[in-house]
């Protein structure tokens, strides 16, 4: 924790620094020239708290990704780097392909519930322009006052999250309190986020229910009060408010993306 008497000298001296306040806002960042970036969050009483500190990278953006899905294997389009063909270590039946033009295609064993199908290919072309991201710590488990600010991820690749983001989910993590948030994450270092096609750039990001619908809307509550405008929930699930009807896609996981922070 960080002494109240510096709470002012703090927020005017830390040019890397996102503070994440409990009411639901954050503070902007210059991000330029930076190679990290910290976040601290302030309780309701003034206490400040140091959470993490995180690599942050520039990438090229990425257009929406396009799925394309199969009950049977089918072959990825040819013309990719064969020297640059990574397989995932946590699905071994997954391969991403990279192209000449910048166009990234992931491919591998995905079964949609609503389709029925058991393969899926994800195509991401490369965007106009570039991004940022940072790198999420691969667990957080942090004591703040009376509270705890802790999640883990599932097997997944996708680490990276847009900065503010990143932000808007500690926030939640403190707002709720829980200490068994998984998050199936955001996006992968190149932007790309299969299965998803519209977790690119790093600007969704996934967790699982609870088991509990009191405890679910709370989550719910707490992402709608931080800036995610769009959270969508399984088709099976509870009507909660502030979630739309995700379809079947969404029954073991919760979808949080559009994010539009609100700043102090």
């Amino acid at each position: 924790m960080i002494d109240k008497e510096f709470k002012s000298y703090f927020k005017l001296k830390t040019p890397d620094t996102i503070h994440i306040y409990h009411d639901g806002h954050i503070t902007k960042l210059n991000f330029e020239a930076l190679k990290n970036v910290k976040y601290r969050y302030h309780n309701k009483n003034g206490d400040i708290y140091n959470i993490c500190a995180c690599d942050l990278f520039e990438i090229d953006k990425r257009k929406q990704g396009v799925s394309n899905d199969k009950v049977t294997a089918h072959t990825v389009e040819s013309g990719y780097d064969a020297n640059n063909i990574v397989t995932y270590s946590h699905a071994a039946s997954r391969k991403k392909y990279t192209y000449p033009d910048g166009t990234i295609r992931t491919y591998g064993k995905f079964y949609h519930p609503q389709k029925g199908t058991n393969y899926r290919l994800v195509t991401y072309e490369k965007g106009s322009g570039k991004t940022l991201i940072v790198k999420m710590p691969d667990q957080l488990n942090k004591t703040i006052g009376d509270q705890k600010i802790v999640f883990n991820f599932t097997k997944t690749a996708r680490r990276y999250c847009g900065p503010e983001h990143f932000a808007g989910f500690i926030g939640v993590l403190a707002e709720i309190e829980y200490t068994n948030i998984k998050s199936g994450g955001s996006c992968e270092k190149d932007g790309t986020s299969f299965p998803s096609v519209k977790h690119i750039n790093g600007q969704s990001i996934d967790t699982n229910y609870l088991g509990d619908n009191i405890k679910d809307q709370k989550v719910i509550d707490a992402l709608h009060n931080f800036g995610f405008t769009e959270i969508l929930r399984g088709k099976n699930k509870k009507a909660f408010n502030h979630a739309s009807d995700g379809g079947k896609l969404h029954n073991n996981h919760l979808h949080s993306g559009e994010f539009v922070g609100k700043y102090r």
